[in-house]
């Protein structure tokens, strides 16, 4: 139970098992298909779409702006005007508060934010100069009852040299992993190998500290339901619309949820024009 727990926990919702809504799990559809790794990571796939398009970096948004006729946002002492909004920031940031809305969010979307959770499901990645663990060794699940580590697995094959990921879980750590990651990482490997050398190179993610995320992904806790994410899919006003894989209730904490949560504000406007 303490094992199904924490690899539920971690998988689904970067959070304690037992705060996971049973019925927002069952609200999630199996894909058909496999996960995949994107070659070259997600950078390849950002920067093909931002050459279609103008970019602006080092902007951030304080201000959104709707009526009928339009909307203007506010980036620093830059205003923005355009027909439509289309907002995807992270539900962690529409639950702090940082973009301000004029007219602010209707109340049904307020109360689907404030009773739908961001957690955070970490990343520690080491690469190593030669292989020293079996060439079918692809994955690992831990039962770990202290450091919050859950899964470890092997992304050799993506990165090009001999690298292990190990995935962790801060809310289930009964110590403070975050301290430092890396050498908890090379503690619990070293308890699986003999030898293992120093890493070449090592990278941490820091999700839950990031404010332009404030976590990795949206869940549906106690309390909260897929109703909620469809709320958030709902135009917030005549011309704005929140998207991002936290207004996507088959697949939420997903890039195809994401991307599809995309495309359809993209109809919406389309036929909007259209009618």
């Amino acid at each position: 139970e303490s094992f199904l727990g924490r690899i539920m926990g971690a998988g689904v919702t970067g959070d304690d098992a037992s705060d996971i809504s049973v019925e927002g799990v069952a609200a999630y559809e199996e894909a058909t298909g496999h996960n995949s790794v994107v070659a070259g990571g997600y950078r390849v796939l950002v920067e093909h779409l931002a050459d279609l398009v103008d970019v602006e970096l080092s902007a951030p948004v304080s201000d959104v702006r709707h009526s009928d006729s339009g909307v203007t946002v506010i980036a620093g002492d830059r205003a923005t005007e355009a027909g439509w909004a289309v907002v995807t920031v992270p539900l962690g940031v529409l639950k702090v508060g940082s973009i301000r809305f004029t007219p602010e969010l209707p109340g049904e979307h307020l109360g689907a934010v404030s009773r739908l959770k961001m957690k955070s499901l970490e990343k520690v990645v080491f690469t190593f100069d030669e292989r020293f663990w079996a060439d079918d060794l692809l994955q690992i699940a831990l039962l770990d009852d202290e450091d919050g580590f859950v899964w470890v697995h092997d992304f050799s094959a993506h990165s090009g040299l001999p690298t292990l990921v190990g995935y962790y879980n801060p809310a289930i750590a009964t110590r403070d992993t975050e301290k430092d990651a890396g050498a908890v990482f090379a503690s619990l490997l070293a308890e699986m190998f003999e030898d293992v050398p120093p890493p070449r190179n090592v990278a941490t993610t820091s999700w839950r500290s990031d404010p332009y995320s404030l976590g990795s992904y949206s869940f549906i806790p106690i309390g909260g339901s897929a109703a909620d994410m469809e709320i958030l899919a709902k135009p917030v006003g005549p011309r704005v619309l929140l998207a991002g894989e936290h207004t996507f209730p088959s697949f939420y904490g997903t890039v195809q949820a994401a991307w599809l949560s995309g495309y359809r504000s993209a109809q919406t406007i389309i036929e909007h024009h259209a009618s």
